[in-house]
């Protein structure tokens, strides 16, 4: 295990900040997004196979947090200036080694964008987001787990 990648990998990520009416405000590092509770873009995807099983991954140990818990299938913050849309498609690749998604097979988003709010002032963590969930279909082609991302 890398922990240090994860690590500075997060410290060095810059989030668009987001207002209450859903504008980019400014950008800032994680860090400091997460540390004062700044408002900033997620995005969803479920999984699913032909046979309609939804994938889950378990969370590496390396993690901040939720470290070795189940987490949905792919859960990514987007970058700045990036779209929900390519954010799921980088969020893939990154932590499944998905590529090559045939379009008609990514739903969504499925509902409107919608806040979320979870408080971990234990690690020093307020992830306030704006997020789109989004659904891939029928995918029964190979998994990669990024290590520093996914247990399994």
């Amino acid at each position: 295990h890398n922990s240090s990648g994860v690590a500075a990998e997060e410290n060095s990520e810059i989030f668009d900040i987001i207002n209450d009416k859903g504008s980019i405000i400014g950008q800032e590092k994680r860090s400091v997004v997460h540390a004062n509770g700044l408002w900033h873009a997620a995005v969803y995807c479920f999984i699913f196979n032909s046979n309609k099983e939804l994938l889950l991954q378990k969370r590496s140990l390396e993690k901040k947090v939720g470290p070795g818990q189940w987490d949905l299938s792919v859960a990514e913050h987007l970058s700045s200036g990036e779209s929900y849309p390519t954010a799921v498609m980088r969020g893939l690749k990154e932590e499944l080694g998905i590529e090559n998604v045939n379009p008609c097979d990514l739903m969504g988003p499925l509902t409107p964008r919608h806040q979320r709010s979870l408080q971990l002032h234990h690690i020093g963590i307020i992830d306030n987001e704006f997020v789109e969930s989004y659904r891939l279909n029928n995918y029964d082609g190979a998994i990669c787990y990024n290590n520093l991302e996914v247990s399994e």
